[in-house]
């Protein structure tokens, strides 16, 4: 690890060799970290030299939590999942996770076992995903999807965020097409699909918020009963607690408790689970922002 303290132009080389002698590089993301030049221009080499997939983003600062904020050589990260250490709350619960994903290298020291990927694969992943992004797809075909790409984050942020656009998020703005697409979607399982995706990334910040907003239309009738009983409620507590710091992902969970306890019998359910515990330490955390 190197501190940009220690940073300077005539050890830049010395950081270059310690950068490829590494087989994961954890970047820090903070308010501050394009200010830092030299910083940069190691990034560039390291992705360069290692390719995206050997970086670790770290987020430090609450402020850059949001992906949108990550500009210049950082934005090239923005596809890859972060680990929040933004606050006290995010680094008790996450601290593990990067310690993990370090250690995550060290179970292929030769790398031998990579293998580059089928070119007709990587030429279907991308059609599916601008089919999905054009509106090209009908429901039942990204069901298919969400099947065939199961193991491909990436696919299933595009999925998860395709089935959040079925409904806006604001109830005043719902109109009789938007319960009729809720309906079919319960029917031919997207909610079991979701949540799967929701329990496979949980690190992944688009994955928990698209799937947040999805779980939030879902329950907006009192025809619950389905999702508590395919854990919705435990979903939605895992994500505001593995990322604590995100206020739309802690807003938009704790809008859907209060459906799941008004549009159905769900209360002691939850309090079962913790819940009230977590939502009343969000809303300690997040105090300055009313929507929580």
């Amino acid at each position: 690890m190197v501190w940009y303290e220690d940073l300077t132009l005539s050890n830049i080389d010395l950081c270059k060799r310690k950068i490829e002698k590494s087989k994961k590089i954890v970047v820090f993301v903070s308010a501050c970290s394009e200010g830092y030049y030299l910083s940069n221009i190691l990034l560039e080499y390291a992705i360069g030299k290692k390719g995206l997939n050997s970086i670790i983003p770290v987020v430090l600062d609450s402020l850059m939590l949001e992906k949108k904020q990550w500009t210049g050589v950082y934005e090239s990260l923005s596809s890859l999942d972060f680990v929040d250490l933004s606050s006290d709350l995010s680094r008790l619960n996450n601290f593990h996770t990067l310690c993990d994903l370090i250690l995550e290298s060290e179970s292929d020291p030769t790398g031998l076992d990579s293998k580059p990927q089928d070119t007709s694969v990587v030429d279907i992943r991308k059609s599916v995903i601008l089919r999905v992004r054009n509106g090209l797809s009908s429901m039942e075909e990204v069901m298919d999807y969400m099947e065939e790409f199961v193991n491909d984050v990436e696919v299933q942020v595009v999925l998860c965020k395709w089935l959040a656009s079925f409904e806006p998020d604001e109830k005043e703005n719902i109109l009789p097409i938007h319960v009729s697409h809720r309906i079919k979607l319960k029917s031919i399982g997207a909610a079991e699909r979701l949540l799967r995706a929701m329990r496979l990334y949980p690190r992944n910040s688009d994955v928990q918020l698209f799937g947040c907003k999805t779980i939030l239309h879902l329950t907006r009738e009192s025809q619950s009963r389905r999702l508590v009983s395919l854990g919705a409620p435990e979903m939605l507590l895992e994500a505001m607690g593995s990322h604590a710091g995100l206020v739309e992902i802690q807003s938009t969970a704790c809008e859907a408790f209060t459906n799941l306890t008004k549009y159905g019998d769900h209360g002691q359910h939850l309090v079962d689970l913790g819940a009230l515990e977590i939502v009343m330490r969000a809303m300690e955390v997040h105090k300055s922002e009313p929507v929580v």
